[in-house]
């Protein structure tokens, strides 16, 4: 149970943080920096094209150096479902990518909240505090690499936690 529910804080603070910005960073890059829409579009596209290439060099990454170190940089679909023994594995990732997704629809409203009291900057700067707190969850979580995904079973240090 105690990793099903980092996992779960881990996801919904990672989620949180990348719809928050990219909900908001349009707006702000437009009224903030005077970027009309196709620029701001430009950049929305320079992000998704690093995503896809960091995609590539955090698996490789992940193999060598650790899922812990991995996901600091980028890596998220490997160390969630190396998280449970393989029975579970299906269920165990999709409840917490889900409930991840869930409680990202609430970031929007909380950095567009939080912009209409303090401004669009200190509104999209909360992103960095999910960011963190989904960190502490990855300090909790045991990194799977070494036990490798064919030794994962119920015998496993940690699974009992489940």
């Amino acid at each position: 149970m105690e990793i099903t529910l980092l996992g779960m804080l881990l996801s919904s603070r990672a989620l949180m943080a990348y719809w928050g910005s990219a909900t908001w960073l349009p707006p702000f890059l437009a009224s903030a920096k005077g970027l009309n829409v196709v620029k701001t579009g430009g950049f929305l596209i320079m992000l998704n094209v690093g995503a896809f290439l960091g995609y590539q060099f955090f698996g490789w990454m992940a193999d060598r150096k650790g899922r812990r170190l991995a996901f600091i940089y980028g890596i998220f679909g490997a160390f969630v479902s190396e998280l449970f023994p393989t029975s579970a594995r299906a269920t165990g990732t999709s409840l917490v990518w889900n409930i991840g997704r869930a409680m990202s629809m609430l970031s929007p409203i909380i950095i567009g909240a939080l912009a209409e009291g303090y401004g669009l900057s200190f509104g999209l700067g909360v992103t960095v505090v999910f960011n963190l707190l989904g960190l502490v969850a990855v300090y909790f979580l045991p990194d799977t690499v070494k036990a490798g995904v064919k030794l994962f079973n119920s015998h496993t240090p940690g699974v009992d936690k489940m």
